[in-house]
This record gives C-alpha cells, sequence and structure tokens, in this order.
C-alpha cells in the first residue's frame, strides 16, 4: 500500500517542487529536463540503497538550482552509505556546472564518543559501505566525473577543507560527527548556503540547530534554526510520529534544511518575569535538574532500535546474527530486544539468522523530546 501511495505522490512532489520560478535561467531547466531528472532521481532510489527518498533530491535540486551559476562553490556529502544519494547529488551537480566532494570513512560508522546520546547500537562499522561499492554505484547512475572521495574519519579529514560550499547534506548519525562535520565545513558554507539533515526525527538532536550556546561558542552567533525539526520537510508523505508508532501508510521519508543567513533564536523576553518560577519552568540550579526528560532508559531505547533493525534491514540482522553466535552478552541483548527467552549457546550453532520481528520493548512515546 505504501508503494501505491509513494507512486501516486511522486508526480504531485515532482510538479510542486520544480514549479519553481527562482530556479535560474542559466540552468535552461525546461519541463523535458526536470521531468528527466525527477525519473533518473526516482531509478536511482530503487536500484541502490538509500536512507532518503527521491523526493528529498527533489527538493535539494530545487534549492541548490536557485543558487547562481556565478556564486562560486561545491556541494558536499557527509556520510555516503551505498552511494544512492551520492549518484543524485551527482546528477544535480552536473546539472548546477558544479563538483561534489564526498566525506566518508567508507568502513562504516566511526567508533561513539564518550557521551554520544545518538551513538548507534550496532558499534563501529555499521552501515558500511566501501568506497569501490560506492564509486561502482555512482558510476552506474550518477555523474561520476563530479566527484571526488575522500576517505577517512571526519575527525581526521575535515579540518582540511578549504573549497567554498553552497549546498551540503549530512547524514552522519552520531552527535559527535554532525558536530566535526558544522566545525570543519559551516565557515566555507556560502552566506546564503544550505545544509540538508538525515536525522531530523530526533528532537534532541535538532536542538542543536536552536542552540544559543552552542552557536555563540562554536560561531559566535545565533543559531540559524532547522526547518522540518522532529518530522521533515512536508514532501508528500504522511507523517506524525514519533518514528517508533508509524501507522500503515505512515512514512518519516522527509529531510530537514537551514539556510547560513537564518535566525534561530527567542528573543522576547518581556519585563514581568515571574519572581517564582512558573510550573514546569526552569526552577531548579542547572535548569533542567529535575526536569522530566524522558520515561525511556538508555537500554530499553537500545533494546527497542536493536529490535527495529533487525526486522528492517538484512544487512544489520547479519551482523546482530553474528553477535548471537559470538557472545552470551549479544544473544541476551538482541533475545532481550526481541522479548523471547534465551536459547541455550548449543542451541544457536546453526548459524540462522535472528528472527525477523519483535515486538516493541518500550512505550518510546515520552521519548527526549
Amino acid at each position: 500500500m505504501t508503494r501505491v501511495f509513494d507512486a501516486l505522490a511522486f508526480p504531485v512532489a515532482t510538479v510542486s517542487l520544480l514549479h519553481n520560478p527562482k530556479i535560474h535561467k542559466s540552468y535552461r531547466m525546461t519541463w523535458r529536463r526536470k521531468i528527466a531528472l525527477a525519473r533518473r532521481l526516482r531509478r536511482t532510489t530503487r536500484a541502490v540503497e538509500t536512507g532518503t527518498s527521491a523526493r528529498v533530491h527533489l527538493a535539494m535540486a530545487a534549492r541548490i538550482l536557485e543558487i547562481p551559476p556565478d556564486v562560486e562553490g561545491v556541494i558536499v556529502e557527509a556520510g555516503s552509505w551505498k552511494g544512492g544519494t551520492t549518484a543524485n547529488l551527482s546528477l544535480i551537480a552536473d546539472l548546477a556546472g558544479r563538483d561534489l566532494i564526498v566525506y566518508d570513512s567508507f568502513e562504516g560508522l566511526p567508533e561513539p564518543a564518550e557521551g554520544d546520546r545518538w551513538a548507534s547500537p550496532l558499534g563501529q562499522g555499521a552501515f558500511h559501505g566501501g568506497l569501490d561499492e560506492v564509486k561502482a554505484n555512482v558510476a552506474a547512475h550518477g555523474a561520476i566525473e563530479r566527484c571526488e572521495f575522500r576517505k577517512g574519519w571526519f575527525s581526521d579529514t575535515l579540518g582540511d577543507h578549504t573549497e567554498p560550499i553552497v549546498a551540503m547534506f549530512l547524514d552522519v548519525d552520531h552527535q559527535a560527527s554532525i558536530h566535526q562535520c558544522l566545525l570543519g565545513l559551516w565557515p566555507h558554507l556560502w552566506d546564503r548556503g544550505y545544509t540538508f539533515v538525515d536525522e531530523y526525527l530526533r528532537l534532541d538532536y535538532c536542538a542543536l540547530f536552536f542552540s544559543e550556546r552552542y552557536w555563540r561558542t562554536y560561531f559566535d552567533r545565533p543559531p540559524p534554526g532547522l526547518m522540518g525539526a522532529g518530522t521533515g520537510i512536508p514532501l508528500g508523505q504522511v507523517y506524525v510520529g514519533p518514528h517508533r508508532r508509524l501507522g500503515p501508510l505512515e512514512r518519516a521519508t522527509g529531510v530537514a534544511w537551514t539556510r547560513k543567513d537564518f535566525y534561530g533564536a527567542w528573543d522576547y523576553f518581556p519585563d514581568d518575569v515571574p519572581s517564582v518560577p512558573l510550573a514546569g519552568g526552569p526552577g531548579e540550579p542547572d535548569g533542567v535538574a529535575g526536569w522530566t526528560t524522558t520515561t525511556v532508559t538508555t537500554d530499553e531505547r537500545t533494546s527497542w532500535l536493536m529490535a527495529a533493525a533487525i526486522k528492517d534491514d538484512p544487512e544489520i540482522r547479519e551482523r546482530l546474527a553474528a553477535m548471537l553466535r559470538s557472545s552470551d552478552a549479544g544473544r541476551d541483548a538482541v533475545a532481550a530486544a526481541l522479548g523471547r527467552d534465551v536459547e541455550p549457546a548449543d542451541a544457536g550453532a546453526g548459524g540462522e539468522d535472528p528472527p525477523s520481528g519483535g515486538a516493541d520493548p518500550a512505550d518510546p512515546d515520552a521519548d527526549r523530546a
């Protein structure tokens, strides 16, 4: 049913996004070229596994093609996975006459940094896409001649970036990783350049773009805010949230974005501040002390993520099957996520994949906001 809905929604999204008088005339984007672009983007997302949709790629194209061609700058992607989004960004870059610089370890996610709340429970190496695999997918579906691949951990590579940037797409999962991306790339972003963010479902992750402390500390400016924080910009999908409770037709296939000249700070402070903090307000030392920010423990959230991963992703099922076979702790964790009793160690020696379904072990509606 969701495929039928997507098939019906895609033409509407195409017309809505590309019927845009702000697309610069120098790119000569006739309707024939617009429709051809939309079809190629959709074919790529069907052929290559990607965490984003063709509608997201269309939205990025619509914004990037508004940028005048005489504005100097490249497009940057941080986090390429299998190269599906990379291929489509390279097509957009080719239309705009720009280069695409791709930053990735090509070894999967990095080792989690201490205190990183959004580090993947799957650990280092998850969501791995090798450089050769990514290049092959881009060569088959994109414009690889527009691409430059810079292999390595963000902590080792982004500090050497020098090129001006007109737009960047960040799909990096970890808090530490997006921090490294902003430190290394934001100073090079054009004054009206775009930043697109894949992790838009996580309210506390999106809060980075509204954090006055963060932006004053690292960039001496107010926060830019983030369009689509929590739900993604509307691109024809049905999504109410939270992500852990999707209805039969709900899909989280959007993106969030900001622009360097946006302003996302609250600056209205009336004089009649109450002498006694209002109920629910910042009445405790250090601001949030004593506030209830979540009722879901870290272990419960990790268990839910593992169960969802086992259900939805064959590659992750294989990784977790290896955990089952290799350690008692891994077997216990996955079994707990599935709500099943742990089998004796010798019962799993046959090497079969764990079951593909599982009950939701926690009510996540009260997750961190």
